[in-house]
């Protein structure tokens, strides 16, 4: 994830190692508890948004100030903000689903073409029948189409 690993780094900063107290004041749609995070007296969701470590996901949390934060960072190019066009989280998220679902497209594309290959290798030799050219013909370019989906599927 863009950003995601200096993010972590400033929220270890804040927090790792102490103690921690988060004030639950609900739950989101998937039943998760949404709180506030202090860590000592410093409140953590807003040094990482003044410092430019997080995104405001407005969905969740409304509150002026938690946009007045981002505002600040942004306008001061901290943090992520740093980057001329900072990938929101959940877009990134969303497009590695979706490369996800396209590489599955892939792998039941090569099942279809390895199933497709045994069928014809066990008409060709059922009974031990053999060879005639046509049919080695159809083996060879059956083998030459698995191999170019392998390589496709490499890169």
């Amino acid at each position: 994830m863009p950003y995601g690993k200096e993010s972590k780094n400033a929220l270890v900063e804040l927090i790792g190692g102490k103690s921690t107290k988060i004030y639950v004041y609900g739950q989101d749609q998937f039943e998760r508890y949404v709180g506030d995070i202090y860590c000592d007296t410093v409140f953590i969701q807003e040094e990482m948004l003044r410092n430019g470590h997080a995104w405001h996901f407005k969905n969740y949390d409304r509150r002026p100030e938690f946009s007045a934060w981002e505002r600040k960072a942004r306008a001061a190019r901290k943090g992520l903000w740093a980057s001329r066009n900072p990938e929101k989280p959940w877009h990134w998220r969303r497009d590695e689903r979706n490369e996800r679902h396209g590489t599955i497209e892939w792998e039941t594309l090569f099942a279809k073409v390895i199933a497709c290959f045994v069928a014809v290798a066990e008409r060709l030799f059922m009974g031990g029948i053999l060879l005639a050219r046509r049919n080695l013909l159809k083996l060879a370019i059956l083998l030459g189409l698995m191999e170019l989906v392998i390589i496709f599927m490499e890169q």
